[in-house]
């Protein structure tokens, strides 16, 4: 499956993984940005962990996975409504603690992959109790590594 990873755009393509770059397009990226794909090539992180504030969370979510880039500026919108509403800020800390906790996971390909594998074993009704619960020890690990990511 070939697909132009942002920022690039066209001319790169992502290959199982590997970048693969036929019209030297990185040689003319700026440092950070070509670190970044010097990161996803040796399995390393896509990104920095960002700040925990709405745009620097919003930026990360765009940058790699934008498919929850919507998700995300609803969530934002809602947490910002209910913390109106009550007065209280915790709905905007929930909402900075879930998004950043998302960013760190999403950031490492390989943790996201594990991550969403361990949650298709763990949905599955022909999974044995085994696979179950190695699931449920995979997801757990993931998400406390990323909550010490962020400093949860």
């Amino acid at each position: 499956m070939w697909e132009s990873p942002a920022p690039y755009g066209a001319g790169l393509f992502c290959v199982q993984g590997q970048i693969d770059d036929p019209l030297g397009i990185l040689a003319s990226v700026p440092l950070e940005d070509a670190m970044t794909a010097q990161q996803l090539e040796d399995g390393g992180p896509l990104i920095p962990q960002p700040a925990m504030t709405r745009e620097a969370l919003r930026d990360a979510v765009r940058r790699i996975d934008m498919a929850n880039l919507a998700v995300l500026d609803k969530e934002c919108n809602e947490a910002f409504d209910r913390a109106a509403e009550t007065g209280a800020i915790n709905p905007l800390r929930f909402f900075l603690i879930k998004w950043a906790t998302h960013v760190a996971i999403h950031r490492w390909p390989a943790r996201a992959a594990a991550l969403h594998e361990a949650e298709r074993t763990a949905g599955d009704p022909s999974a044995t109790e085994a696979e179950f619960r190695a699931a449920m020890e995979t997801s757990s690990r993931i998400l406390a590594e990323a909550q010490r990511e962020i400093g949860q």
